[in-house]
């Protein structure tokens, strides 16, 4: 019966047992219409994802036919050319123009949110050139890329935006990196990640559930509680997931232990 297609509309969801196949549960995801990763992360985490579905999709189907986001959502982005046409037609201005544009829901299917990443090595060069408005930086300082930038600010061990003003003004900072990234880079998100700090106030971090957290890191086989912190140095673990998860979900009621929370385990784990 699971080979059969729309299986999941004439099943209770709780007497599904496991993920769907690869090609039933893509069949699921695309009658959702959602046209970003994004989309999918949050609609999962407003509860919504019935158990047959994965959260991570591109880890469970891995092997089973995954292609990649896109192609899981059901749809696809122009070539780069048709792309930059469309948007130089928009006559957006600048980059807050450009983002209202993103937030009004007007983006068809066909054009990424996210062009740097979607177009990074087929032609895409700045927002200026993305839009057309000819608000290009110039081209003798040859900036550089935004994540070459963030690194060289990284390495000599700016933690800080005041740091990095007064090293800006110092005659320090050599001419491919900008004075004011913020403006510069329209793929800067803030000065915490762009200086590797992510200073982010721990109230006002908004922390996945418990059971999205555990589901999320049961495929990652970490041994123990200090493996877990290595894994959250070396990036593995996305901020969504407290750095102190004992601490974090005993105070909502939720913390089961180490074993649970990491996936079952040979060997115990200490607390």
């Amino acid at each position: 019966m699971r080979r059969k297609a729309g299986i999941w509309q004439n099943i209770p969801p709780e007497a599904m047992p496991g993920y769907l196949p690869f090609n039933q549960a893509r069949q699921y995801a695309q009658k959702l219409n959602f046209q970003r990763r994004e989309e999918w992360q949050e609609w999962s985490r407003a509860g919504r994802r019935p158990p047959f579905i994965p959260f991570i999709p591109d880890r469970v189907y891995k092997d089973t036919g995954w292609v990649n986001w896109a192609e899981w959502l059901g749809f696809s982005f122009l070539p780069f050319e048709k792309a930059r046409a469309y948007m130089r037609k928009l006559g957006l201005k600048n980059r807050e123009e450009y983002r209202d544009w993103l937030k009004s829901g007007k983006r068809p299917k066909t054009i990424p949110h996210e062009p740097e990443k979607i177009y990074k090595y087929t032609g895409l060069v700045s927002l200026g050139d993305w839009l057309g408005n000819g608000n290009i930086q110039n081209q003798k300082k040859k900036k550089l890329p935004y994540e070459q930038a963030s690194a060289y600010v990284q390495a000599i061990g700016i933690k800080t935006w005041q740091e990095y003003v007064n090293w800006s003004v110092s005659g320090e900072r050599p001419v491919t990196i900008p004075a004011a990234p913020d403006k510069a880079y329209y793929e800067f998100e803030s000065w915490g990640k762009f200086l590797g700090t992510d200073r982010i106030a721990n109230q006002n971090k908004e922390f996945w559930v418990y059971q999205q957290a555990k589901e999320y890191l049961a495929p990652l086989n970490i041994r123990s509680l200090n493996h877990f912190q290595e894994l959250c140095k070396d990036g593995t673990i996305p901020n969504e997931i407290p750095r102190d998860p004992k601490v974090y979900y005993k105070k909502r009621g939720e913390w089961l232990g180490s074993i649970d929370f990491l996936g079952k385990r040979k060997a115990p784990i200490r607390e």
